[in-house]
């Protein structure tokens, strides 16, 4: 909860600090800097990805962690308002696009339930982590962890089963069969 309540903070001074709320786009300066002519704001991704780019893909994870709609509307309104840029020159795109293939493919919500440190989790975490799945929420707890009013929307109500290192696989918070298996979780994966 501690990382989630840090995440959260962070978004919200981002949001608050570089987001024109008129313009419906995230500037490279805060407000809270000095006055110039001109507020810069970089569209195009080079080398290192231009801040609005990084900053709309943040928004799309969390909304999926938290289940907060507003970082993902202000993400779209970000997401339009930058796609003629982008659709022109999508070779200086790299980070957009991947917000924009994150947005329209659905990714993969995927719980833990189990002590983070116990060999069997780390061997369903080995299956998770082996395959290139982009488009992927991760978000884990220990059974301790587990209530009805978990801030995680995803880790509600998700047990263990007979108290092994539980995975569910999910898209919009509807999960496949919880698996304890390597190789069952492997086959959810491949789907």
């Amino acid at each position: 909860n501690h990382w989630l309540e840090e995440a959260r903070n962070l978004t919200d001074s981002m949001n608050s600090l570089f987001w024109d709320e008129s313009e419906g786009v995230f500037y490279d300066t805060g407000i809270d800097h000095e006055s110039l002519l001109i507020r810069p704001r970089e569209l195009l991704d080079n080398a290192i990805p231009c801040g609005s780019s990084v900053a709309v893909e943040v928004l799309l994870k969390l909304s999926v962690l938290t289940g907060q709609e507003e970082y993902r509307m202000r993400a779209m309104a970000a997401l339009d308002e930058a796609g003629p840029t982008f659709s022109q020159f999508p070779s200086g795109a790299g980070r957009w696009l991947t917000a924009v293939d994150f947005y329209l493919h659905q990714p993969a919500e995927i719980a833990i339930s189990g002590p983070r440190h116990d060999p069997y989790t780390d061997k369903l975490m080995d299956v998770i982590y082996g395959r290139y799945m982009p488009n992927k929420v991760i978000a884990g707890m220990a059974e301790e962890d587990v209530l009805g009013s978990h801030p995680i929307p995803l880790l509600r109500h998700r047990t263990q089963i007979r108290g092994q290192p539980t995975v569910y696989i999910c898209k919009n918070y509807v999960c496949t069969m919880p698996t304890t298996d390597p190789g069952i979780l492997a086959s959810q994966l491949d789907l």
